[in-house]
């Protein structure tokens, strides 16, 4: 069984479960969306936390969505990337300039 197939089974079969993930969904999409525009940026976790004035652990952290970015770090990322970050109702979206 594939993992996409579990998780949806799981999702059809439990509610609290479903909530779980839908309250995590728009941090999950942060950490994929940060992980690929610095790949793409061809940047290491040091290179962008030295450019981020934070450190190598905190950008793990912020990937790994075991910490929730802060709003300087989005400040901060925003201008690195030259992107918008649209908060509303508990998700953050982002938007090229």
């Amino acid at each position: 069984m594939k993992h996409s197939d579990y998780i949806a089974k799981r999702k059809a079969k439990d509610p609290k479960y479903k909530a779980v993930l839908q309250e995590m969904e728009p941090l999950f999409e942060f950490t994929v969306e940060l992980i690929a525009r610095r790949n793409k940026a061809g940047l290491t976790q040091k290179q962008l936390a030295n450019k981020l004035g934070i450190s190598q652990t905190t950008v793990l952290e912020l990937e790994s969505g075991e910490t929730k970015p802060t709003t300087d770090i989005l400040m901060k990322l925003s201008k690195l990337f030259d992107i918008t970050f649209i908060i509303t109702n508990g998700t953050i979206k982002i938007k090229d300039y």
